[in-house]
């Protein structure tokens, strides 16, 4: 193992006469050579070999397969690997970079797996000389990223704002929720279909018994049907002498049905529970196809998906406008698809007034801002909504 001592110790002295110094490293050699928990080391350079007693073992000796950044000043390695943090400094990562001959990595310490949060620690490390910046240096770097220049507020946002943006916003929430509870709920009925499909094998196979029993039950009860039948006919055509004979033909049929209508009964019954199982399970399944179509037309009567995206896109045409108002950069892009949002929605309270100013101030710098299409289909504003 290789292992650092963590303390000057200059009465523990090396077979070369050299004292024990804080973070050397050494590969041990040998255990228990004197004293149990004497541990024997010989200098990673190979200058000097020492048998350390337990008690400074115990205290100051740890293992040193890694090391902190001072640690590994003036060490060479085939290959060296180092861990940065945002606490790393550029002195630090430079120096642990440099350690290995032949390969040097650098393993990025991030909360998620996103490579652009590692590239961002790297870029943060590099831009940082030192972990203890002096205050007036801090200071002046502070004075040098404030804006020069504040931004000049082009109009005036009316008061009313707040409460259009509010409104916007709740209209927004409505909307998602009724979007989330459909597809909650649709999620729910191909939950049960998926449910009911895998079911109904097993389902089958456990009323298959019951099933043959009460086919045969019915087959016996149609024999004994037919065998009265017979013997009814045999009455009706039998003379004063046979008449007697035939009646008791008759009688022996209708028993023979009454025993198996009596079977059919019991089997009937006693395969209900399986049955009823079986009817339930396809009953779901056929409902879910029979209903497809008709829940389509409902979502594309009521287009939930498209309610929901125009009652977004206004809240952020309104935040966008809002940036513009104030004097902040907002790109042309953006402002075009700002006045679309705002065009679409201009029978809202004050939503004209908000497109104004902004269509004449796109003039005078000679933008032109597309008339305002509908990103999404237009739906009948009837005022209702068909729940299905």
């Amino acid at each position: 193992d290789v292992v650092a001592t963590r303390r000057n110790e200059r009465r523990l002295r090396t077979s070369v006469g050299e004292p024990v110094r804080n973070r050397e490293r050494w590969t041990v050699t040998a255990t228990d050579s004197v004293e149990e928990g004497d541990v024997t080391v010989t200098r990673l350079d190979g200058h000097g070999t020492i048998t350390l007693p337990r008690d400074y073992v115990r205290q100051h000796m740890q293992l040193a397969y890694a090391t902190t950044e001072p640690g590994a000043q003036g060490d060479t390695s085939g290959m060296g690997v180092t861990l940065a943090t945002t606490a790393t400094t550029r002195r630090g990562l430079y120096m642990a970079m440099t350690r290995g001959q032949r390969e040097n990595l650098a393993l990025v310490v991030t909360n998620t797996h996103d490579p652009a949060e590692a590239r961002a620690v790297l870029e943060a490390v590099l831009f940082s000389d030192r972990a203890d910046i002096p205050a007036t240096v801090q200071r002046r770097t502070l004075a040098a990223a404030i804006p020069t220049s504040v931004p000049q507020r082009r109009v005036q946002i009316p008061d009313w704002f707040d409460q259009v943006r509010a409104d916007a916003e709740e209209s927004r929430r409505a909307a998602q929720q009724r979007l989330d509870e459909r597809n909650t709920e649709r999620a729910a009925a191909r939950e049960r279909v998926a449910a009911a499909r895998h079911e109904l094998p097993a389902a089958q196979e456990a009323h298959a018994p019951f099933a043959a029993r009460v086919d045969a039950a019915e087959r016996i009860v149609n024999e004994a049907q037919s065998g009265l039948r017979h013997a009814e006919g045999e009455l009706r055509r039998a003379g004063r002498i046979h008449r007697r004979t035939a009646r008791r033909d008759v009688d022996a049929a209708s028993d023979v049905l009454a025993v198996a209508t009596d079977r059919l009964s019991r089997a009937e019954e006693l395969a209900a529970p399986t049955r009823r199982r079986v009817n339930e399970l396809r009953d779901v399944i056929d409902d879910h196809h029979r209903m497809d179509s008709t829940r389509r037309m409902f979502d594309q009567f009521n287009d939930l998906e498209g309610v929901a995206h125009d009652a977004g896109r206004l809240c952020h045409a309104l935040d966008q406008w809002k940036h513009w108002a104030d004097g902040r950069n907002v790109s042309d892009t953006v402002l075009v698809e700002v006045a679309a949002a705002l065009g679409d929605h201009d029978g809202r309270p004050g939503i004209s007034q908000l497109a104004a100013p902004l269509s004449q101030w796109a003039q005078r710098r000679g933008l032109e801002l597309q008339p305002p299409t509908p990103l999404t289909p237009t739906r009948p504003s009837m005022g209702i909504e068909i729940d299905f």
